[in-house]
């Protein structure tokens, strides 16, 4: 009978440890880049406690061993995804912690159990009736400490909204604070209870049933401070977020606004011109009639003219000097730029908001079709009824990663006036009570963006 519960306490123990492992990659895999990055962080935990659980040598106590797991977890993803070092500390010291709450939060549950299943059917001498209720009682504790460590795990997801932005020292000295404060409480409460057994030779938890109560409100209050930490970090990533935001967009209106008297300037110039050189070629018209050869080039002067005037017109003199800059800039190159685009005038839109779409879809598209053996450029608009839609579609090499809060592909870009482009897009669509929509395929990347407009 022995041999059978020793089995089975062993079997146990390693299921608990290959589910923790499999929780920990829950928690680590929105903060890592792929899949496989968390499942060998997961794996990584799980085979470093079987190996500590199953060596009959190793005699540290359990906090010691979780300690030597996350550690390894850690080293793992650290040597995975190099960098944002301070958020995988975090994550490894979050791990510990959420694993003894969970934990914690079962005991009075399993142990209710135990006594009230367990310890009669040994004391009526109905060994096998008790190895199974053991058995049943083990796998409902280790299935509800499970679906808890589950359930928290999505709550700090729930209320960690930027997972992928660097954290700094000073913020994890702020989130960690509460964290250790707990764990070192726990530890306290851990080393107080085994001098008291050591001296006593009794269980604090079986003279005071108070023990366990006291100890579930402990773990649900460290619960609490970690999630008020961590919604208080996130606030203060949100503002800084939309500070840059909000800055890197005032930069681009001014400019626009700087182009604008430039661009109605060199407007009334080209009108000018446009009179003088319409007068000269009239008068060379009459002059060259005489002369095939003369004629021939004066038609092909006024179709040059006329096409190079045309050209320039999109129905906006601000969206007329992106345009031609970017496809410029497409020329030197080598992307084709299709250019069908038309601003939609007479509607309530500002022309800086429509400014903003089109810099920033357009440098995006820039960047990314330049990576490919055949880039391309499109660029067209439409407007039915209220109804104006932008879209921008580029050549892409391979599908960009989609944040799971935004919905939207994350940059690839370092620095931190990068990666805003999309966002201020949407900020500008929302304005105007419309969204964006991204379509990929590995090779061709869209951009479709909707504004609700009204003709004025």
């Amino acid at each position: 009978m022995e041999t059978y519960w020793e089995t089975a306490m062993y079997a146990f123990s390693a299921a608990d440890l290959i589910l923790k492992g499999w929780l920990l990659y829950v928690l680590a895999k929105p903060f890592l880049p792929g899949c496989r990055h968390a499942a060998r962080v997961g794996a990584t935990y799980a085979a470093v406690m079987l190996f500590l659980k199953l060596c009959p040598w190793f005699l540290m106590a359990g906090p010691v061993a979780y300690a030597i797991g996350v550690t390894a977890a850690f080293l793992v993803m650290r040597l995975l995804h190099p960098g944002n070092t301070e958020q995988k500390i975090f994550l490894s010291v979050l791990f510990y912690l959420l694993e003894w709450i969970s934990s914690g939060c079962t005991t009075i549950p399993w142990t209710a159990l135990f006594h009230l299943l367990i310890y009669p059917a040994g004391a009526a001498g109905r060994l096998w009736l008790q190895f199974w209720l053991y058995v049943g009682v083990q796998i409902g504790s280790m299935a509800l400490e499970a679906f808890l460590l589950y359930m928290l795990i999505r709550l700090v997801h729930r209320a960690y909204v930027f997972k992928r932005e660097n954290m700094t020292k000073k913020e994890l000295l702020l989130v960690l604070a509460p964290a250790l404060l707990a764990v070192a409480g726990r530890l306290v409460f851990l080393c107080f209870f085994n001098l008291y057994e050591q001296d006593t030779g009794q269980s604090f938890a079986s003279l005071h049933e108070e023990y366990d109560w006291m100890l579930l409100l402990y773990h649900l209050l460290s619960f609490a401070a970690l999630m008020a930490v961590i919604v208080i970090y996130q606030s203060i990533k949100n503002g800084q977020r939309r500070e840059k935001e909000d800055a890197l967009l005032a930069l681009q209106i001014e400019g626009m606004e700087r182009h604008m008297n430039a661009v109605e300037q060199l407007y009334a110039e080209i009108r000018g011109i446009k009179h003088d050189i319409g007068s000269h070629v009239m008068t060379l018209e009459g002059l060259s009639k005489r002369d095939s050869e003369s004629e021939r080039y004066v038609e092909a002067l006024k179709s040059q003219v006329n096409g190079a005037i045309a050209d320039m017109k999109s129905g906006n003199p601000i969206t007329d000097v992106i345009l031609r800059e970017k496809q410029r800039e497409a020329q030197q190159n080598g992307v084709a730029f299709l250019n069908a685009f038309h601003y939609p005038v007479g509607a309530g839109v500002n022309a800086f908001d429509v400014s903003v779409i089109l810099n920033n879809a357009l440098s995006n598209a820039m960047e990314a079709a330049g990576e490919c053996e055949k880039p391309y450029i499109s660029v067209a608009s439409h407007y039915k009824k209220n109804a104006y839609l932008i879209e921008v579609k580029n050549s892409v090499k391979g599908v960009r990663a989609v944040d799971e809060e935004s919905g939207l592909p994350m940059t690839t870009k370092a620095g931190g006036g990068h990666g805003f482009g999309l966002t201020n897009i949407r900020k500008v669509a929302q304005k105007y009570y419309g969204d964006v929509d991204v379509t990929q395929d590995g090779n061709e990347f869209a951009l479709c963006v909707l504004l609700m407009i009204e003709r004025e």
